[in-house]
């Protein structure tokens, strides 16, 4: 006898064989490419940032002529010297490969005065995993001091070496510029004033007047060294690390550090 389905059963048989063939969905795990974009961002001139200093770096979607950019993500460095290295890392779904992207930079005082800024555009593709940019040269602009003026006055900086010696830890030596043309401070023994003048990169120190207190003889050697180096025109450089350093005309040098 012929098996007849009712449609009921019919229809259930036909559900059942399409579920079967049918491939499994996708799941729907993979995320779009993750994106990092490094460097370091740094200036020519040599002149040391206060500590409080905020350093920014952003990626922008710089896409349409006619709109500002847009801050896909950005980073931000506090108290730091230059070179800054950086690096950002953006989720692949911020991004559009149809769109244009450029790495910015900036460098504001603790009051948000805008010190140092790009003024160039730094593409980034972003298809490409990870792209160095290398270094990002920054310009001053109005609001940047225009000597080392600014970054003389302030706290006391300590000498750490004098003339490629070294200095004794006990006995410490230190320089405080004020903004009224006088420097001070201890000279690892006995304290001292005088007046400066800065010009551009050069500084003259002169009309040292200290104490006479008695001193331990090596660190009285000490601080003849100090005094005399300081008597004469003096070269300001800031290094890499942030310290001070003032070579005279014969090449010797004072090291010093906040």
């Amino acid at each position: 006898m012929p098996l007849i389905l009712r449609p009921f059963k019919l229809a259930l048989a036909f559900l059942l064989a399409a579920t079967t063939l049918a491939p499994p969905a996708r799941a729907q795990t993979d995320s779009a490419q993750a994106v990092t974009v490094s460097g370091q961002i740094t200036y020519r001139q040599r002149i040391a940032l206060a500590p409080d200093s905020i350093a920014t770096v952003s990626l922008r979607d710089i896409s349409l002529a006619d709109a500002p950019s847009k801050v896909v993500v950005d980073a931000s460095y506090t108290g730091h010297q230059v070179p800054i290295p950086f690096e950002l890392a953006i989720a692949g779904d911020l991004l559009d490969p149809r769109h244009s992207y450029s790495v910015s930079a900036s460098i504001r005082g603790a009051d948000g005065a805008l010190l140092w800024t790009t003024d160039t555009v730094i593409p980034v593709d972003p298809t490409q995993p990870q792209t160095d940019v290398g270094a990002i040269d920054l310009t001053p602009v109005a609001a940047a001091p225009a000597s080392g003026s600014e970054i003389l006055t302030g706290d006391a900086w300590r000498i750490e070496d004098i003339d490629g010696r070294g200095v004794i830890d006990i006995a410490q030596t230190t320089i405080a510029f004020d903004t009224q043309g006088g420097v001070s401070g201890s000279g690892g023994c006995n304290r001292y004033n005088a007046s400066y003048e800065l010009n551009g990169e050069t500084l003259n120190i002169g009309g040292i007047a200290a104490t006479r207190m008695a001193c331990v003889p090596a660190v009285g050697a000490q601080e003849q060294a100090f005094f005399a180096l300081l008597n004469g025109p003096l070269k300001l450089q800031i290094s890499e690390t942030g310290a001070l350093v003032m070579t005279n005309a014969r090449g010797q040098t004072l090291t010093a550090r906040r």
